[in-house]
């Protein structure tokens, strides 16, 4: 096996995009589509690739009310060049997602470690 033919990616990165609109309104299944590709379009662009995965997620709210809700979580991997380069445009665009769509909070997951992005 010749190892030039290959390269290493040993970044992770993901974003959770919620079905949620504000605490706990309910979007529709199209809209969280949409969602799910506009972040997956933007991990593409940024580090060359991304997968999605649906999964059902479980957020404590401030006010103590549990918020269940679907989620897409979108994961990247990325070379340490491509991370370093765009890992402040990541946290920007998630602030910016988290605004738009009436979050307290946004999760974004960075080799493991979970930053909760808020407005």
């Amino acid at each position: 096996m010749n190892k030039s033919n290959y390269f290493s990616l040993n970044h992770q990165v993901a974003v959770y995009v919620p079905s949620t609109q504000g605490l706990d309104g309910k979007i529709t299944a199209k809209e969280h589509d949409v969602r799910r590709d506009a972040v997956a379009s933007e991990l593409s662009t940024m580090f060359g690739g991304a997968t999605a995965q649906k999964a059902q997620g479980f957020y404590k709210a401030n006010n103590g009310k549990l918020v269940i809700e679907t989620v897409y979580i979108i994961e990247a991997f990325t070379s340490d060049k491509n991370l370093e380069a765009n890992s402040e445009e990541l946290l920007q665009t998630a602030q910016a997602m988290c605004q738009r769509w009436e979050q307290e909070s946004l999760l974004v997951e960075i080799d493991g470690n979970a930053y909760f992005i808020e407005q």
